[in-house]
């Protein structure tokens, strides 16, 4: 796992029944990318690209926390149930290195781990503000 002192972009993707319901792109530059809520019943296809202040990504870095760079590989559930789940998360440096885990899972039974689950919940809560503004600039 990349020290998360040296994260320069983070990557969140989630599909649900190989429906892409998740992605989130933020880098140090600003640069933001976000598609979908996360919700099983997501209906939002557009992908907004744009720049924001670097303070989204800043944000979703602090909430590296020390239990996510355990998390390098992919994970498989033993018995998913419900619509199955991949969820992709990963991380760069400057140099160009990623780290990345890939979470296989079903909608009705457990998913990753919580520390994961919180930076998910946190790069959707962090962007936003920043996706409904695009949204509403777009006529969504």
């Amino acid at each position: 796992m990349i020290p998360a002192k040296d994260v320069t972009a983070i990557l969140v993707n989630l599909k649900i029944a190989d429906d892409q319901a998740l992605f989130v792109i933020l880098g140090a530059d600003g640069t933001v990318n976000r598609k979908g809520t996360g919700a099983e019943d997501n209906d939002e296809h557009d992908l907004f690209i744009g720049k924001s202040s670097s303070k989204m990504f800043a944000a979703l870095k602090k909430q590296i926390k020390p239990g996510v760079a355990k998390w390098n590989g992919v994970y498989k559930a033993r018995a998913p149930k419900g619509k199955p789940c991949l969820l992709t998360v990963g991380f760069r440096d400057a140099s160009g290195k990623e780290s990345i885990c890939k979470f296989s899972y079903g909608s009705d039974s457990q998913g990753p781990p919580p520390e994961i689950c919180d930076l998910v919940i946190a790069a959707v809560e962090i962007t936003d503000p920043w996706y409904e503004k695009q949204k509403k600039m777009a006529g969504k």
